[in-house]
């Protein structure tokens, strides 16, 4: 892997663009579950974490969609 991929792969990207994921997946499907949600980005978020980390990552994002009234 090239640095900048590395770095990217690393760090992660931010909640932004999970957050879009999440609205195009509900614009297409209009209902998603949980599972649905973590296998559309798990793949996606920084190697560095655990599988409990991605998962809480996972939640927190959710959660934040939450509050922007944009999900329920």
């Amino acid at each position: 892997m090239d640095e900048k991929e590395t770095y990217i792969k690393h760090k992660g990207l931010d909640d932004d663009y999970y957050m879009k994921l999440i609205e195009d997946y509900l614009k297409k499907f209009n209902v998603a579950n949980r599972v649905e949600l973590e296998k559309l980005f798990f793949n996606k978020l920084s190697d560095v974490l655990s599988l409990d980390q991605k998962s809480n990552k996972t939640k927190n994002i959710l959660d934040k969609f939450k509050e922007s009234g944009k999900i329920k």
